[in-house]
């Protein structure tokens, strides 16, 4: 992952446009413009801010927050106690876009909000995935049950090469007289459910009441060749309980994967198996655990191959911001005429907080052996990393990552990782100590380089 630039944009509520700021001699103009704003006091002191800005210039921009100053009925500054900013479009991607965000403020008690003025919109352009804009089916039937404004709604998810791909969408919604209420997200990680398109219309039947002539009469149609997924009565967050939404607009996304493969090397086991040594890395801002994905393999002419089944071998499949982690993939059924080279890795990631980090492990805690043709680590893990919890169902080590490569050109030979709880170290003193790891993979006649990391429990 590689910052780009990082800026810091001035607004001004006075114009449409909120700012522009150029990368010294670019002739690409970057900026910010002020679209819908809605400030809304909710109960028990909360306060909401609802805005929808339009990025200008073909940065990816990743917010920090929206810089804002709230302001009582007197003009003064009030002190929020808590700040959270809801952006569910974050990255932006790059391009001319549209994007929400909902600055939630807990104030002082008795302090109500009556205006406010925003400073700027801090943060960094990255150079890594983003949501990608794709007009894929979508849509929505508001109602306001008892608790408030709600909406029931559906998301297409295409039969295509993309469909390990995650989808979204994002409502805003407006009241009778066109005037901004909020906005709502929705993703695939969070649908009631997920049912053919021969099944839609009767699942949106299902759902809301109404009968399929009703729904057909405001042009509602389903694709029979595509899943969709529903999101039931849900609330409609940051609205008032009073408001009454009258319609909508829909953007919908297509979540690139945050996975990146970052080096790669493929072993031939048998006939019609081989294995992939893949080093992947995490290249969003935010945590993820990445158990629903999809792998292909390609030959040295960029021609895909196929097979049967795929075998996963990981210890850490939640990563952090920017985390690294090794998958070992062994693949059945590859037709015997096909060689792959290269290997790609996508699919739907659930942004979830890890509960492990990375340290890197100093050389003098681990060493390597061969013996009758094979190669192994032994490693030494160090009181500093271990804790005082030595407990073995509370151990604060989760296991080992390896990287190994080729002392000569220092190509990536292989990896892997190691679970605590399936190697079993033994403890020794304030020590973990592993033994008789094997690093398979690695070629007749190289002792290969070998980099280990400890998987830290946080």
């Amino acid at each position: 992952m590689k910052k780009l630039l990082s800026l810091l944009l001035a607004l001004s509520l006075l114009l449409p446009l909120v700012c522009l700021a150029e990368e010294e001699a670019s002739e690409d103009p970057y900026g910010f413009y002020l679209y819908e704003r809605r400030l809304v006091m909710a109960e028990d002191g909360v306060c909401m801010l609802h805005l929808r800005l339009m990025k200008a210039g073909g940065i990816q921009y990743c917010l920090d927050e929206v810089k804002v100053v709230l302001l009582d009925a007197e003009g003064n500054e009030i002190v929020p106690l808590t700040t959270e900013m809801i952006a569910p479009i974050n990255p932006v991607p790059a391009g001319d876009q549209f994007f929400p965000v909902t600055m939630v403020y807990t104030l002082p008690e008795g302090a109500v909000a009556a205006s406010y003025q925003i400073l700027g919109i801090p943060g960094e352009s990255f150079d890594e995935p983003a949501a990608e804009p794709m007009e894929i089916d979508a849509g929505y039937i508001l109602m306001h049950a008892g608790g408030g404004p709600a909406a029931t709604c559906w998301l297409e998810e295409p039969r295509t090469e993309m469909r390990h791909a995650g989808y979204m969408m994002v409502l805003h919604v407006y009241d009778v007289d066109d005037a901004y209420l909020g906005f709502e997200s929705f993703s695939w990680e969070d649908a009631d459910c997920e049912v053919p398109g021969s099944q839609a219309m009767a699942k949106l039947c299902e759902l809301t009441g109404l009968t399929e002539d009703v729904i057909a009469y405001y042009g509602i149609e389903f694709n029979p060749r595509s899943n969709y997924y529903f999101f039931a009565d849900r609330p409609l967050t940051g609205l008032l309980k009073d408001d009454i939404p009258a319609s909508g607009a829909v953007a919908t996304y297509r979540t690139k994967s945050p996975l990146v493969v970052l080096a790669s090397t493929l072993e031939h086991l048998e006939p019609g198996v081989w294995r992939a040594y893949c080093l992947l890395q995490n290249g969003s801002c935010e945590p993820i655990d990445f158990n629903g994905h999809d792998v292909n393999i390609f030959d040295a002419a960029g021609e895909k191959g196929y097979y049967s089944s795929v075998a996963f071998d990981c210890a850490l499949w939640e990563l952090e911001a920017f985390g690294l982690t090794a998958m070992q993939y062994t693949f059945g059924g590859v037709p015997e005429d096909f060689v792959p080279e290269t290997v790609t890795v996508s699919g739907k990631a659930i942004h979830e907080e890890s509960p492990y980090s990375l340290v890197v492990l100093p050389q003098e805690h681990y060493a390597v052996r061969v013996e009758d043709g094979k190669v192994y680590l032994d490693v030494t893990i160090p009181e500093e990393l271990c804790g005082e919890t030595l407990n073995f169902l509370e151990a604060p080590v989760a296991g080992l990552l390896w990287y190994a490569r080729n002392p000569e050109d220092m190509s990536m030979i292989s990896c892997g990782t190691v679970s605590h709880k399936l190697a079993g170290p033994t403890v020794t003193g304030s020590w973990y100590v592993y033994r008789d790891v094997e690093i398979n993979g690695i070629p007749e006649g190289v002792t290969p380089e070998i980099l280990v990391y400890v998987i830290d429990t946080k």
